[in-house]
């Protein structure tokens, strides 16, 4: 986009390319912040029912991990029988 600005430059002459430089300027300042407050706005959307739902996943987990942790025990301590070998 600016390099087409830029070749108007010898087209348009001076004046009007720093006036369609400092358009092109704002208009992308406006839509940076426009695009980091939506993505903002977007991502705290999403993660609150994540947020709400913390402490049941951590009880699950719990449990999940101990499951997996007796697996490894029980991997270590008889390992022929459990993988068939």
């Amino acid at each position: 986009m600016l390099a087409g600005l830029a070749a108007q430059t010898i087209t348009v002459g001076a004046t009007q390319t720093v006036w369609a430089f400092t358009t092109t300027i704002i208009v992308f300042a406006v839509l940076l912040v426009s695009a980091s407050v939506l993505v903002s706005t977007a991502s705290t959307q999403s993660l609150r029912p994540v947020r709400m739902t913390g402490p049941a996943v951590k009880r699950w987990s719990g449990y999940i991990l101990l499951l997996v942790g007796a697996w490894f025990l029980l991997l270590a301590v008889l390992p022929g029988p459990v993988l068939g070998s």
